[in-house]
């Protein structure tokens, strides 16, 4: 459980978790050459919904060479996921069990353990990629080589038990939006992390996914690591998220998603020094929206908001402070937009990654490099609400 000591973007080795815990491999991929991708598929006991994923990841076109990679959180030997696996004989998968169940984040990270590829793709056991899903992904990457994430939309799908959906119509028209940590605060731009492409490196160097942070973990990791790397969200369908009646739905999971919210958020906007008049309010006004659509997704769904100290604002002052709000995170992206790239790259040097060293032409001016240095050192000048709305 999150509380307001946690630090959302302290980087920590979520990997020593899992080291002493280790996984047998049943099958191993045997492909030509070596992968430039692995699309992983963490699975618990769902046999039946695992097939067709599978059968997806494998129906990949006009793209570079991949592996698929499944690993099961189910010690149990013989069971059906293993008689599933052993039934598919193809080369390109590999299939392993951990020798004890590390549970959904911590399986998450052993799947990139696990992965051979530069690039991971990570696949939920119930969703699906259409066939498009790499070549779109690489064509975006080829075009921007430092991307670190990139999330193409999903077709989202409930599954009533019908057939697949026919996603057709919703391919989208291929836009490439920047995502930033502060974007967080508006709406969680990234989702699940499913169907979603990660840079293998650039994942350990922030740690992986926290299990601490559960059931938010995904968009914890997404926030921190937006802060370091670039994530991109691309506007086109090429995978289905399957909407089950699941652990997600369940009202004390709910609950758990509203607390870490609050959380992130609150560390939001203390980071990017939102002032507390505008913060409270904001804070109230968002949870009270996210209340209403838990409760529609759960009727019986109820949380004590003073349990994290979390005022109700009037709604017109609510309101007024979630405009404000986004007004403010706008000036941030075109700051980022203008001086994102020093920055960046300081923050990246925190990490270990090693700089990229350019001459600088013999006609560049150096104040522009003084002004550039002294813009690295953060957003120090965002002091007030005033000083942003004066950009």
């Amino acid at each position: 459980m999150t509380d307001s000591k946690h630090d959302f973007f302290k980087v920590i080795d979520n990997f020593a978790r899992i080291n002493k815990v280790g996984s047998v491999r049943i099958s191993k991929s045997n492909p030509a050459v070596f992968p430039l991708a692995s699309i992983v598929i963490p699975t618990y006991k769902r046999a039946v919904l695992l097939k067709a994923a599978i059968e997806s990841a494998l129906n990949q076109q006009n793209c570079p060479d991949f592996e698929v990679v499944v690993v099961d959180d189910n010690p149990e030997r013989n069971c059906d996921t293993e008689q599933l696996m052993r039934s598919i004989a193809d080369k390109r998968i590999s299939y392993y069990k951990n020798h004890q169940n590390l549970g959904q984040i911590n399986n998450w990270n052993r799947c990139f353990e696990l992965a051979n590829g530069k690039w991971v793709v990570m696949l939920h056991d119930d969703d699906l990629l259409l066939e498009s899903f790499l070549h779109d992904c690489f064509t975006v990457v080829i075009e921007r080589p430092e991307t670190g994430l990139l999330k193409p939309q999903w077709h989202h799908w409930v599954d009533d038990g019908g057939q697949h959906p026919d996603v057709s119509n919703h391919q989208g028209a291929g836009e490439l939006q920047r995502v930033y940590e502060i974007d967080q605060l508006m709406a969680d731009r990234i989702g699940a992390p499913t169907g979603v492409m990660i840079n293998r490196e650039k994942f350990f160097l922030t740690g992986g996914f926290n299990p601490d942070f559960f059931p938010t973990a995904d968009k914890c990791f997404v926030t921190l690591f937006a802060h370091y790397f670039e994530v991109y969200k691309l506007n086109k369908t090429a995978s289905v998220y399957r909407f089950l009646n699941n652990e997600s739905l369940k009202i004390e999971t709910l609950q758990g998603f509203l607390r870490n919210d609050f959380y992130l958020f609150k560390q939001l906007c203390r980071r990017f020094k939102i002032p507390a008049s505008i913060a409270d309010n904001f804070l109230g006004y968002k949870l009270r929206n996210i209340t209403g659509y838990y409760k529609g997704i759960n009727p019986a769904f109820s949380f004590d908001k003073k349990s994290i100290g979390l005022t109700e604002p009037g709604r017109f002052t609510g309101r007024i402070a979630y405009i404000l709000t986004g007004k403010i995170v706008s000036a941030y992206q075109q700051f980022y937009a203008v001086f994102g790239q020093s920055i960046f790259k300081k923050r990246q040097l925190h990490l270990g990654v090693k700089p990229v060293v350019k001459k600088r032409s013999a006609g560049a001016p150096v104040i522009a490099l003084t002004i550039s240095q002294f813009l690295e050192e953060g957003l120090v000048f965002f002091e007030s609400f005033e000083t942003i709305f004066s950009l």
